[in-house]
């Protein structure tokens, strides 16, 4: 008797340790952003910047339009069964960010004030779903405007990222967020209607302007 109830519970012992292997983690909550794109500049590919090379680009903060802005992430490997992280850091400060640092690096020229250009918008999604893979998504409504406040472009800008790591690892979300992020700054950059708008908004040398 008393070997068949230590044998029931070393295989009730077993059972609960392979059925839950996820739940036995530390809950990432208020998990610090760190910017770490594993993407390189090279990424971003061939963009044509005659013209717009020494404007001033100025950026805004980007107002949140998330549902719930703590949630970055979740780990679904044991769906339904879910693990979420969360953040205290302000996330859109961390995606405007990401942009400056993508323009800047291709060769753009970025401002913290007196810009020629001011960048901003809304955030609409910023988030990781883990299941056998990172899968991220970033996602806003981007607004390029005048110094007066006159629109001069605006439209959805998305990016995305997949990549593998070790299971619900706070590296491996900040990778794939910043990689997201990077992404969505490079099909920004690559959006030729966005670029012209830069060039539209060129200053006149003084003494060009037609008499």
């Amino acid at each position: 008797m008393i070997r068949q109830r230590i044998s029931a519970a070393i295989a009730l012992g077993v059972l609960a340790l392979a059925g839950a292997p996820a739940y036995a983690k530390r809950p990432l909550t208020n998990m610090p952003l760190r910017w770490s794109p594993t993407s390189e500049i090279e990424d971003v590919g061939v963009i044509d910047l005659t013209g717009v090379g020494n404007l001033r680009i100025q950026f805004e903060a980007l107002a949140d339009e998330r549902n719930r802005r703590d949630a970055i992430a979740e780990n679904r490997e044991d769906d339904p069964r879910i693990l979420v992280a969360s953040t205290k850091d302000d996330v859109p400060l961390f995606v405007m960010r990401g942009f400056r640092e993508v323009f800047d690096r291709i060769g753009l020229r970025t401002v913290d004030s007196d810009g020629d250009v001011l960048i901003g918008g809304a955030l609409r999604r910023f988030f990781v779903t883990e299941r056998d893979t990172y899968e991220g998504e970033v996602s806003l409504m981007v607004t390029l405007k005048s110094p007066s406040g006159a629109l001069l472009w605006e439209g959805i800008v998305s990016g995305s990222a997949t990549r593998w790591g070790r299971s619900y690892s706070a590296d491996n979300y900040c990778e794939t967020l910043s990689d997201s992020t990077f992404d969505a700054a490079a099909h920004f950059l690559q959006s030729s209607a966005f670029v012209a708008a830069l060039r539209s908004a060129r200053p006149t040398p003084a003494g060009s302007a037609q008499q």
